[in-house]
């Protein structure tokens, strides 16, 4: 009976639909009853939701392990071709609108408003942090004595949507969703036509848009890794399309989205120096430039805003890495001293960032010294240089970062299979035990050896693992081909 339930499609998008109506319907009134409770006590949302054990976390944790069983069931099985996007997004759409009013649990969509807010009335948020600026936001933002680290392109979009906060807050709130709706809308479409010749367009686009770590991050808590992904996928659009000034372009756009892609441009420019493009090499230069004389014009006038983008709000801080691990471990089981516990963190620290370099070195003496390196191997490159970077190089791990791992390996998933099978472990585990993974107690060590652990495990039996599924499940060796 349960074999042929989970062989039934109709059973699985029931279950799923149910799945996500409950949960998002509880996060919709835990989100606003908790709202109202900041602003009546001013304790911060963390506080409220995840100090210790709670109901919330528990019942979250409860309802994304079902929706993550019935996503990789439903991935083992052929799906049906839709002739149209449209056609798809009619299956789809009520995931889409459920989770758009779902409320975020994040607060990271209060800093947004509130940078946003700060910029409308002529504050610079690169220099000046939230505590800086009281508003309407205040009472729900974490991180007040940080400026902002999110580049110009974030920027605009949070100004812009930060016309809703005039009406009340949650106004503002759900318009900034609806812009991460759209987006999360967009990028999937990209992947639609990425895919346009191709008899697995329909079930890699709905694998990437019903990705329930993906609706989380992108529409749940509206975080602006969805504006990232866009220009991750535009990027390697370009790239196999050989039009590389659009590409390293995209890739700038989203350094100044996040600016975690400026890891990517040394290796860019050195596939061209390799291929001899020097045309497209000057023009991308000189569109980067660009780039930043207009930005230096605006928010980034002076060194001090350029450094913002930098986080340094979390230089001493670990999260949900084997750096914290580590550390709260030898903390609670070990029973070291808060001093000692300083100098491992920074010891651990700087061998993660050395396993990093390391890394990143082998990568670009590949690119040189390599007989044949082609698009393929570079874009390929670029998203193992991330793997390493979120699981040795980061001791700050957010949940939401891996999502954009997972953009990467739906358009490599032919020339890599190995590193779309860490990407969607990484980017499914991020979220197995729901809570901030800062927390210096068992909890944040359970939440640690839940981020971290899956990924290894794909990155040290993957071979095995598609090996198996090669023979067991032929449909799925056919996506190779």
């Amino acid at each position: 009976m349960l074999n042929t339930f989970l062989k039934s499609s109709k059973a699985l998008y029931l279950l799923a639909l149910a799945s996500t109506t409950f949960c998002c319907f509880m996060l919709f009134i835990t989100g606003i009853i908790t709202f109202f409770t900041v602003e009546s006590s001013q304790e911060k949302l963390n506080a409220i939701i995840f100090s210790g054990f709670s109901f919330p976390r528990l019942f979250f944790n409860a309802i994304y392990l079902v929706l993550i069983l019935v996503y990789l069931v439903w991935l083992s099985q052929p799906q049906q071709h839709f002739s149209s996007f449209f056609k798809l997004l009619k299956i789809v759409f009520p995931f889409l609108l459920l989770s758009y009013f779902a409320y975020p649990l994040s607060n990271d969509i209060y800093s947004y408003l509130q940078y946003g807010w700060m910029s409308l009335h002529g504050i610079n948020p690169y220099l000046n942090p939230p505590i800086t600026y009281p508003s309407v936001l205040s009472p729900h933002v974490e991180w007040i004595y940080s400026t902002s680290t999110y580049g110009p392109v974030s920027m605009l979009i949070f100004t812009l949507t930060t016309l809703g906060v005039f009406l009340h807050p949650i106004v503002g709130v759900y318009i900034f969703k609806l812009f991460c709706l759209l987006t999360h809308g967009v990028n999937a479409f990209l992947i639609w036509r990425f895919y346009k010749t191709s008899t697995h367009q329909t079930k890699l686009t709905l694998a990437y848009i019903l990705n329930p770590a993906l609706v989380n991050a992108c529409v749940i808590d509206a975080h602006v890794d969805v504006f990232l992904c866009t220009s991750i996928l535009v990027f390697i659009g370009c790239f196999f399309l050989r039009r590389y000034v659009a590409a390293s372009l995209a890739v700038f756009a989203g350094f100044l989205t996040k600016t975690l892609p400026i890891i990517w441009l040394p290796l860019i420019a050195g596939f061209l120096i390799r291929q001899r493009r020097w045309k497209e090499l000057g023009i991308a230069t000189v569109g980067c430039l660009v780039f930043v004389i207009v930005v230096s014009q605006t928010w980034l006038p002076t060194l001090d805003a350029w450094k913002s983008l930098s986080n340094q709000s979390t230089a001493y801080l670990t999260a949900r890495s084997w750096q914290h691990l580590i550390s709260v471990g030898a903390e609670k089981l070990l029973g070291i001293t808060a001093e000692s516990k300083v100098a491992l963190v920074t010891l651990l620290k700087q061998i993660g960032y050395a396993i990093f370099l390391f890394f990143y070195l082998s990568r670009l003496m590949r690119l040189f010294f390599r007989s044949s390196y082609e698009e393929e191997h570079l874009v390929t490159d670029a998203g193992w240089v991330l793997v390493v970077l979120f699981l040795f190089g980061a001791p700050w791990l957010m949940s939401w970062y891996p999502s954009i791992l997972f953009a990467i390996a739906l358009l490599t998933f032919t020339r890599s299979p190995l590193f779309a099978l860490v990407a969607l472990a990484f980017c499914l585990s991020t979220n197995l035990i729901y809570g901030t993974g800062s927390g210096d107690n068992l909890m944040g060590m359970a939440t640690a050896l839940s981020t971290i652990l899956p990924p290894v495990i794909a990155l040290l039996w993957g071979q095995p693992i598609l090996k198996w599924i090669k023979q067991h499940h032929p449909q799925k060796h056919a996506l190779e081909q």
